[in-house]
C-alpha cells in the first residue's frame, strides 16, 4: 500500500510541478507586531453579541472527519487519494520565506515531503467531540464564536495538538503550513499574487472593521478555496502549527538556524514539547481580527503557547501519508 501511494504522490508531484477568563495580559511576541487595540485582555474586548449566530449556515463540511465535501476536489489532490476531508499537498522544493518582514527572513529553498492537510479548519462541532471523549479540555465559549460550524477558537496550543493526536493526525510543521498556503508557484496569497480589495477571498479587517464588519469568524469553507483545495489559509483564524518559534530562519540573534532549513524542517528543537531558551509557538494565515496584511502564505507571528483565551487562534490538522 504504501508504494502505491509513494507512486501516486509522485505522479502528483509531477502534475502539480463559563468562568471568566483569566485577565493575565497576554506576554509580548517576538514578533515586533503588537496589537492594534488591547485584545489581550478578554473582557476588556466588546463580545459581539448583535452579530447573527450563523447556527442556520449550510454545514459546508458536514461536521465530521469522515463525510466526503460536497465541493469539487482539484484533480491533483484526487489523484494523490487523500482520506475525505484532506487535501494532498506534493512534496516539493519551494522558496520559503520573504523580504517583506524581517521575521521571514531569508529566502531559503527547502524542501518537504507529500503530506495530508485539513482542507478546512477545525470546527467547533469536530472539537466538542474530542472534548466529549475527554481528550480535548473545552474551549472558552465566547458568544459570537460557538456556532457549530464556525472554526473552534480559544484553545491553546496543547490542546490542538491534543486535538490532532485524537484524530490520528498532528499539527503541520511551519515549512509544511507555507507550503500549502502558497501552493505550487509559491504564490504571496493563497489564491494567487493578487491582493484583494474586498473580503471575497479571505475574512479579515477591512474599512467596516474586524471580521469584514461583522466582528467574528465566518463558518469555515464560506469562501473559494486556494491552492490545493484547501479553504481559509488565509483570514478567520490564526493557525497554530507544530514549531517553536524563532525572531528569523537565519541571521539575526535568536535564528532557527539549520533546523529550519533543508529537507522537512521542524524548526527549533524539531517541535519537541520543550525546547530550551523558546516560550513561543508559531501561528499562521491572520485571523478575522487583522488586515490582508497578515494573510499572506509567508507572515509568521509567535505566541505563547498557553494563551488559552483568545477569540483569533485556531488550527487545522495534518498528516504523514
Amino acid at each position: 500500500m504504501r508504494a502505491v501511494c509513494a507512486v501516486l504522490l509522485t505522479t502528483c508531484a509531477l502534475a502539480c510541478a463559563g468562568a471568566a477568563p483569566s485577565r493575565n495580559p497576554e506576554p509580548p511576541s517576538n514578533d515586533g507586531v503588537s496589537d492594534p487595540v488591547a485584545v489581550s485582555d478578554p473582557v476588556a474586548v466588546s463580545d459581539p453579541v448583535a452579530v447573527s449566530d450563523p447556527v442556520a449556515v449550510s454545514d459546508p463540511v458536514g461536521l465530521s472527519d469522515t463525510v466526503t465535501d460536497s465541493d469539487t476536489t482539484p484533480s491533483a489532490n484526487e489523484t494523490c487519494a487523500a482520506p475525505p476531508g484532506m487535501a494532498c499537498i506534493p512534496a516539493g522544493a519551494f522558496p520559503r520565506g520573504s523580504d517583506r518582514e524581517p521575521n521571514e527572513l531569508p529566502i531559503e529553498t527547502v524542501r518537504v515531503s507529500a503530506f495530508w492537510m485539513d482542507r478546512h479548519e477545525v470546527t467547533n462541532a469536530q472539537y466538542a467531540e474530542c472534548v466529549a471523549d475527554g481528550a480535548c479540555r473545552a474551549a472558552f465559549p465566547y458568544r459570537a464564536f460557538r456556532a457549530p460550524t464556525q472554526p473552534v477558537v480559544a484553545m491553546d496550543w496543547s490542546d490542538a495538538d491534543a486535538y490532532c493526536r485524537f484524530r490520528g493526525k498532528r499539527l503541520p510543521t511551519e515549512a509544511e503550513w507555507e507550503r500549502a498556503a502558497r501552493g505550487p508557484d509559491a504564490t504571496t496569497f493563497p489564491w494567487g499574487e493578487a491582493r484583494p480589495r474586498d473580503c471575497s477571498l479571505a475574512n479579515v479587517r477591512d474599512a467596516r472593521g474586524p471580521g469584514c464588519g461583522a466582528d467574528t469568524t465566518l463558518p469555515v469553507g464560506s469562501l473559494p478555496a486556494g491552492h490545493f483545495g484547501l479553504f481559509d489559509m488565509a483570514g478567520n483564524v490564526d493557525e497554530w502549527v507544530a514549531d517553536w518559534y524563532a525572531p528569523c530562519y537565519r541571521g539575526c540573534e535568536g535564528e532557527c538556524g539549520d533546523a529550519c532549513g533543508g529537507e522537512d524542517p521542524r524548526g527549533p528543537c524539531g517541535g519537541a514539547s520543550e525546547c530550551e531558551g523558546r516560550r513561543l509557538r508559531v501561528v499562521r494565515g491572520g485571523s478575522w481580527w487583522w488586515p490582508i496584511e497578515h494573510a499572506t502564505g509567508t507572515y509568521r507571528r509567535g505566541k505563547p503557547p498557553i494563551n488559552r483565551v483568545h477569540h483569533r487562534y485556531g488550527f487545522r490538522c495534518a498528516k504523514t501519508p
